[in-house]
């Protein structure tokens, strides 16, 4: 079984699978235990990212919170994934996979139950950044729990079950997640992986341990450091900058984590067991295709984080018709996978990329044209089929790139960085785009209430309230006629300045288009340097 790209998951994870070593020779029973236990704990990651990406608007109504903040329930847990991916990877190969799959699940499950049990906004952020980090030790480690009890020629069947399945679990998060917003509560999306976790955990004695040579006294502790401290002061500067405007202490916090970042860079080219062997981009296709994941993941994560908002705030839809509003994507680009992975190796894996590039940024522009109002099928219907078919047409092509460019051996760790690299890029573009929104948003909004009979004190309020954008609350005083008006400058406000973030999405797809045209190779021959210093021909 050939393994699907999936929806709304980093690419090239696969590769971790298809890499590892098979250490023991396990029963049919202990391969199914395993696959099983790292299907539901991977899974956990990727429900959880959908499911809270629907429901912040239910978040964000009753905690009161600005935009900004909203964005830091999400980015709080996506700065230590991203951050600590790498990390959570090594401390599995060095101190045992299975144990610190475990630790990443009950982090995880423990997290979680805070986050349902969360009275504000500063305590969900909180227990999310703790969820954060448990779901960065967890994923590694279920890919290389099936790695290591699968033998190579049943590798690829496991990657497929597993690719699957966290696809059904997407799916079955944006429905379930959407019936239980409309019918309980957003607390109870948060109590899900208790009994999952619980279950994953009754699995795990029965999978052997596994480890690699390498001592533990090598693993790279200040790479990880400096990247959570880089990641965290970018991403703090460009949310605050909604709150605070751009001045001293957000364009600081930028500088400061570019600093950081110059620093993990010298860290990195001197230790020698990195996080990071920055020997990798001397090859140019591999250099080439993180810098496309980078700029259409960026363009894609950045710009449709907004959409459940544009849907539920703005347009009226229920939490179970905006979760369903994704289906195409989802079905479009399952369906289609498997013919353009025949297609791009009958054309070309670079031609795919390219392409694939082009029909996402044309999914962007199409995003771009629903106002307020209209039927579903006559406005974001046919944008997410055509954003399923680009990234059908993407995502198998930059699969195999990354592992081909990889140096012998070293293919997970290629797949990883690029995994890492994806997620990096939502990260701080879910912020930068944010500060774009609502300053768009609230020049909109200035114009469009300009002829409207606010008093000193409403316009006072407008100015306080923006920051939560559609779900800004109208004006005292206002007549019912004035109130209506007021609401529909607040939504068209918000869908211009969501325009705006999808035709920068729209442009950095085209960007990614012609970082494939330039830098990928069909079939890259460039040597790269392992890290014992020989060369290695990927």
């Amino acid at each position: 079984m050939k393994p699907l790209p999936c929806v709304c998951r980093p690419p090239c994870e696969e590769g971790v699978l298809l890499q590892g070593t098979c250490t023991c020779s396990c029963s049919p029973r202990t391969q199914a235990r395993t696959l099983i236990a790292a299907i539901l704990g991977s899974s956990l990651s990727f429900i959880d990212v959908s499911a809270v990406n629907l429901s912040l608007p239910a978040i964000q109504a009753e905690f009161s919170s600005t935009a900004a903040q909203a964005q830091w329930i999400l980015e709080s847990s996506g700065v230590a994934v991203a951050a600590l991916l790498l990390l959570g990877g090594a401390l599995g190969d060095r101190l045992g996979r299975r144990k610190m799959f475990a630790s990443g699940t009950i982090l995880f499950v423990l997290s979680s139950v805070a986050c349902a049990l969360s009275r504000g906004t500063q305590g969900l952020i909180a227990a999310r950044v703790l969820l954060g980090i448990g779901a960065a030790l967890m994923i590694p480690g279920s890919l290389s729990l099936i790695g290591s009890v699968f033998p190579k020629e049943k590798r690829a069947f496991a990657a497929g079950l597993w690719s699957a399945a966290t696809a059904l679990a997407i799916v079955a998060a944006q429905l379930v997640g959407g019936w239980m917003l409309d019918t309980l509560s957003w607390r109870v999306i948060f109590l899900v992986p208790l009994p999952v976790g619980t279950v994953v955990l009754a699995l795990l004695p029965g999978v052997p341990e596994t480890r690699s040579e390498t001592r533990a006294s090598s693993l790279d502790w200040g790479g990880a450091v400096l990247g959570v401290l880089s990641l965290g002061s970018l991403t703090w500067g460009l949310l605050e900058a909604q709150a605070r405007g751009i001045g001293p202490v957000t364009s600081g916090a930028v500088l400061l984590g570019a600093c950081f970042f110059y620093a993990f860079l010298r860290h990195e080219r001197k230790h020698p067991f990195p996080l990071v062997p920055l020997e990798l981009f001397r090859s140019r296709t591999f250099s080439g295709i993180c810098l496309l994941t980078f700029l259409l993941y960026g363009g894609f994560t950045g710009s449709l984080f907004f959409l459940p908002f544009n849907l539920i705030q703005v347009q009226g839809y229920s939490a179970l018709q905006a979760g369903a509003a994704n289906l195409p994507f989802i079905l479009v680009m399952a369906g289609l996978a498997p013919v353009s992975g025949h297609l791009s190796g009958r054309m070309g894996s670079k031609r795919s990329l390219v392409a694939g590039s082009l029909v996402t940024g044309s999914a962007f522009v199409l995003f771009a044209l629903p106002g307020v109002g209209g039927s579903y099928w006559a406005t974001f219907f046919f944008p997410a089929c055509v954003l399923g078919a680009g990234f059908a047409l993407t995502v198998p092509a930059l699969s195999s790139l990354v592992i081909g460019s990889a140096p012998a051996g070293g293919i997970s760790l290629a797949s990883a960085l690029n995994s890492a690299i994806s997620r990096v890029a939502g990260v701080t573009a879910i912020a930068a785009m944010g500060s774009l929104l609502l300053f768009s948003f609230s020049a909109e909004l200035d114009r469009r209430t300009a002829g409207l009979p606010l008093s000193e004190a409403a316009r006072e309020q407008t100015l306080l309230d923006r920051a939560g954008l559609a779900s800004m609350k109208v004006p005292d005083g206002l007549a019912p006629a004035e109130a209506a008006s007021f609401r529909d400058a607040v939504k068209w406000s918000f869908v211009g300045g969501f325009r705006r973030l999808l035709a920068v999405a729209a442009v950095m797809a085209a960007m990614a288009a012609l970082s494939a045209a330039l830098f990928v190779e069909e079939a890259p021959g460039r040597a790269i340097p392992d890290q014992e210093g020989g060369e290695r021909s990927p």
